[in-house]
């Protein structure tokens, strides 16, 4: 059994080594990134592991308990940290006002999605079309993480129309890869 726990902006690797301190989990492996794969700790646990990833591209930490007291280690972190789930970041999504927050939101948006759902959907759609190109490009990597057909057409429509031509560039592999995921 697994469960993932999308980590706040406010919760830094330093909370979650305290946390982890705490509890007596001990660090078993360290995972450098690449262009490929985040920044990952594994850590062992009373009744499970684990770990815990930097995702750079998406830009959002998260935690991933594997073990058959995964449930009950995931509720030691909701416990220990400051998390979100997709209500919550949809829901920062609505208020947020800077470039940087609603790139962060997106992404966050993206990271707690379990399903497609419409809301989440809503806010991509909103996203690929926001003046900001950081936010604009934050949520084409959100649509790719997600590869939901149901942003192929907005992604799509990123690939003519979109004013800047790098980010039609990034549409259209964007787009590709939801299409090869669909």
């Amino acid at each position: 059994m697994s469960t993932r726990v999308v980590l706040a902006p406010t919760t830094s690797r330093a909370a979650f080594h305290r946390l982890a301190g705490s509890r007596g989990w001990v660090l078993r492996g360290l995972v450098d990134p690449t262009a490929d794969e985040p920044y990952e700790e594994i850590w062992r646990a009373p009744g499970g592991a684990v770990h815990y990833v930097e995702d750079d591209r998406l830009g959002v930490a998260s935690v991933v308990v594997l073990g058959d007291d995964a449930e009950a280690l995931a509720a030691e972190v909701t416990g220990g940290l400051d998390t979100l789930g997709t209500a919550e970041a949809m829901a920062w999504f609505a208020v947020a006002v800077t470039d940087e927050q609603r790139r962060q939101a997106v992404s966050h948006v993206a990271a707690t999605a379990e399903r497609v759902d419409p809301g989440v959907v809503s806010v991509l759609e909103e996203a690929l079309t926001d003046p900001s190109p950081r936010v604009r490009r934050a949520a084409l990597y959100a649509a790719a993480h997600l590869s939901w057909p149901e942003v192929l057409p907005a992604v799509a429509g990123m690939v003519s129309g979109d004013p800047d031509p790098d980010l039609r560039a990034w549409a259209g592999r964007a787009a590709r890869a939801i299409a090869d995921g669909a």
